[in-house]
C-alpha cells in the first residue's frame, strides 16, 4: 500500500467530503482497493487521438491510485506520448503503472471483476453489470455517456477534444470511490458526488486545426501540476514546434505523484527539479529559479507568450508587468479551476485578481484531474490565440467545475473588469492598457 504522502492533497480534499472519522489510511484502502477496465479495440486506437483519449484517462486515473486493468490489443504508439517509454502501448502503460503510486497498478488484462467501466469510440460494448461510460469526442470536444449507446470511432489526429472527453470520465472515477466512504443513511450527499450519466465540453468547434503551427518562444512560469499538464498537452499536438524556458526553484516530491502529470516516482527518487523534469520532454531550457520581483530582471526579456501556473498572486502581478504580448494564468480550489488570458489592450492579471490572499501555507486540496483542466484550458487558449481565433473579451475568464460537467452552469465564462486601483496599474483605458 502507498503511504499517505503520495495522495496527501487527495486526502485533503477527500476528507471535505467523508465522515470525520474515516482516516487516511481508510481512504487510501478505498482507492486502491477500486477497480476499473478500460475497453478499446484496435480501431479506436489507430489514431494520436485515440491513443491519447485512452493515455490521458488511464493517466488520470492511476495517479488518484486505483487498480487500470487494460482490456485493450498491443498496438504501437502513435505521434508523440511522453512520459511513456519504448514503441508499444500496452507495454508502455503497464511500465508507467509500475513507476507511479506505490500500490496501485497498470495491468495488461482484467485479473477481477471491475467495478467501474470504459469503453472507447465506438469499441463493441462488453457488459460486465457495473456502472459504465462510452469516451468519445471530437478535434475540440469530448463527452461521456451511456456504454450501451452508439459511439463515434476516433479517427482525429488534433488531440484536444481526445484529452477533454478523458479528463470528463475521470471525475467519475474519483466520485464513485468517494461515495463509498457516505454513511448509508445520509439525506443530502453532496451534490458533487451525483453520478453524471453524460456530459459534454466543447472548446468551440469554429477554430480550424492546422498540419503545422509555428509558436514561437514561450515561457513556462512554475513547473508544478498545472504547467505540467499544459506541457503535456502541447507536446501531443502534432505539428507544433516552439522553444521554451521553464521557471521553478523546486524539486519533486512524492506529492507530485498524484498531479504531475510527466512525474515517474523514479523522478522522486533521483531527486530531479520540476523544471528539469519538463525540460527533459520539451527540450526546454530549465531555470532552477523562481521567477519574482527579485530575480525577473535578470530574465528580461520574457517571452512573447507565457504560461503561468502559480498561486501566488503578488508574482502573477509583477509577471505580468513585464509582460509584452500574451499572458495566460491557470490556477485551482478544490474542485475549481480559474483560467485567464491577457493580451495587450484587455484588462489584465492585476484587474482580475486584484487582492493578495496569503493562505495558511497549508498545502491546497486538489487531485489530478483538477489540475489536469486547468493546465488543458490554460493550452486551448493559447491555441485558439495561436491559431488566429482568440477568445472574445466576453471569455477572458473560465470558471470551471470539472466534477458535474452536465450542469449548464459548470463552466462560466466572463470577461475582465477594469480596475482603476489595479495593483499592476495597467492604465487600461477602453481598447488601450498602458504600463506603468
Amino acid at each position: 500500500m502507498t503511504t499517505p504522502h503520495e495522495l496527501d492533497r487527495m486526502i485533503r480534499l477527500v476528507h471535505e467530503l467523508v465522515p470525520d472519522d474515516i482516516s487516511d489510511e481508510q481512504i487510501i484502502r478505498r482507492f486502491q482497493t477500486f477497480r476499473i477496465c478500460c475497453i478499446a479495440d484496435a480501431a479506436n486506437l489507430s489514431t494520436h487521438a485515440g491513443q491519447t483519449a485512452l493515455v490521458t484517462f488511464v493517466l488520470l486515473a492511476a495517479r488518484i491510485g486505483v487498480q487500470v486493468d487494460l482490456n485493450i490489443p498491443e498496438v504501437k504508439i502513435i505521434g508523440r506520448q511522453p512520459s511513456l517509454r519504448g514503441i508499444w502501448l500496452k507495454e508502455a502503460l503497464i511500465d508507467l503503472g509500475e513507476d507511479l503510486i506505490l500500490g496501485s497498478l497498470i495491468r495488461g488484462k482484467v485479473v477481477s471483476y471491475p467495478d467501474l467501466v470504459f469503453i472507447f469510440g465506438d469499441t463493441p460494448y462488453v457488459s460486465f453489470y457495473v456502472p459504465a461510460w462510452r469516451v468519445s469526442g471530437s478535434e475540440w470536444s469530448g463527452r461521456i455517456f451511456e456504454a450501451s449507446a452508439v459511439g463515434n470511432r476516433w479517427t482525429e489526429v488534433w488531440p484536444i477534444g481526445a484529452m477533454t472527453a478523458a479528463a470528463l470520465g475521470s471525475g467519475e472515477v474519483f466520485k464513485a470511490v468517494v461515495r463509498q466512504m457516505q454513511p448509508p443513511n445520509q439525506d443530502a450527499p453532496s451534490p458533487y458526488l451525483e453520478v453524471v450519466q453524460q456530459a459534454k465540453w466543447d472548446w468551440g468547434n469554429d477554430c480550424l486545426t492546422v498540419r503545422e503551427l509555428n509558436c514561437g518562444f514561450i515561457d513556462l512560469v512554475s513547473a508544478g501540476a498545472i504547467n505540467q499538464a499544459a506541457m503535456y498537452a502541447l507536446l501531443r499536438v502534432p505539428g507544433l514546434r516552439f522553444s521554451s524556458r521553464v521557471f521553478d526553484d523546486d524539486i519533486v516530491g512524492v506529492t507530485s505523484l498524484n498531479r504531475g502529470m510527466m512525474t515517474r516516482r523514479s523522478d522522486v527518487y533521483r531527486g530531479r527539479s520540476k523544471a528539469g523534469i519538463i525540460a527533459q520532454y520539451a527540450k526546454s531550457q530549465a531555470i532552477p529559479e523562481r521567477l519574482a520581483r527579485i530575480s525577473i530582471q535578470r530574465y528580461l526579456p520574457l517571452a512573447p507568450s507565457v504560461l503561468v501556473g502559480v498561486d501566488d498572486i503578488p508574482s502573477r502581478w509583477e509577471i505580468q508587468r513585464w509582460t509584452a504580448d500574451w499572458l495566460g494564468i491557470g490556477g485551482t480550489s478544490h474542485f475549481g479551476t480559474m483560467t485567464s488570458s491577457h493580451e495587450a489592450g484587455e484588462p489584465c492579471a492585476g484587474c482580475l485578481h486584484p487582492v493578495d490572499d496569503p493562505g495558511d501555507d497549508q498545502p491546497l486540496p486538489t487531485v489530478s484531474f483538477v489540475s489536469f483542466w486547468a493546465g488543458l484550458a490554460l493550452v486551448v487558449r493559447f491555441l485558439k490565440y495561436k491559431l488566429g481565433r482568440p477568445y472574445t473579451s466576453d471569455r477572458q475568464a473560465l470558471w470551471l467545475v470539472p466534477l458535474r460537467m452536465d450542469d449548464q452552469n459548470a463552466g462560466f465564462w466572463s470577461r475582465v473588469a477594469p480596475k482603476q486601483d489595479c495593483p499592476v496599474r495597467c492604465g487600461y483605458q477602453g481598447n488601450r492598457m498602458e504600463v506603468y
